[in-house]
C-alpha cells in the first residue's frame, strides 16, 4: 500500500494516462481489421454509458475527461435526467445525470479469443494447451524448438501464453 500512496499522484497519473492512449491508439482500427480478414467475434459499437446520482459528480467527472482531448478522446455527450431515461428506461429514478462516449465498443473477451483461435486453425497455428514447458531450444538467434513434459516441439515460431503462471 506504501508503493501505491507513493505513486498516486498527477505525475503518475499523467504517465499512466499517455502510455494507455499510446497503446490504445489503434486498437478499433485493429479490431475492425480482424473483422474484415474473417475473425468472427461479438462486438457492440452501442458506446458507454456512465451515471450519476447528482449533476454535480457528473459535472466534476466531465471536467476529468478534458484532459483526454489531447490524446484525440472526444468530450462525451451529458445528459439530464429526462434524456438519461428515455435512452436507458431500465434506470432508477434516482439516476439523475449522466453522460455518454458514443464511439466505444464492447467487445466479448470470450468470443474474441474463441473466433482468434479457429482463424488461425484455419492458416494452421497449433495449439497445445495444458502443455508444461520445461525448457526452449535456441538456435540461431531465436527459439527453434520447445522441450515439454510431452516431448520436443519444433516450430517457426512460438508464443509462450500462460498468463500469471509463465514463471512456473
Amino acid at each position: 500500500l506504501v508503493g501505491f500512496w507513493r505513486h498516486y499522484n498527477a505525475r503518475a497519473y499523467q504517465h499512466a494516462l499517455e502510455a494507455t492512449t499510446a497503446l490504445n491508439a489503434r486498437t478499433y482500427e485493429l479490431f475492425d481489421e480482424m473483422l474484415a480478414s474473417g475473425v468472427c467475434y461479438e462486438v457492440h459499437k452501442t458506446g458507454i454509458l456512465f451515471v450519476f446520482h447528482s449533476a454535480a459528480t457528473m459535472a466534476h467527472d466531465l471536467r476529468a475527461t478534458e484532459s483526454l482531448a489531447r490524446y484525440g478522446i472526444r468530450p462525451p455527450t451529458p445528459f439530464g435526467a429526462k434524456d438519461l431515461h428515455e435512452m436507458e428506461p431500465s434506470l432508477s429514478p434516482a439516476i439523475t445525470a449522466g453522460f455518454w462516449y458514443e464511439s466505444e465498443r464492447h467487445v466479448r473477451p470470450d468470443t474474441l479469443t474463441a473466433g482468434l483461435t479457429r482463424w488461425l486453425q484455419a492458416r494452421g497455428v497449433e495449439f497445445r494447451t495444458n502443455t508444461r514447458v520445461v525448457g526452449i531450444d535456441h538456435a540461431g538467434g531465436g527459439a527453434r524448438a520447445v522441450e515439454t513434459t510431452a516431448g520436443r516441439i519444433a516450430s517457426d515460431a512460438i508464443v509462450l501464453a500462460a498468463g500469471a503462471r509463465t514463471g512456473e
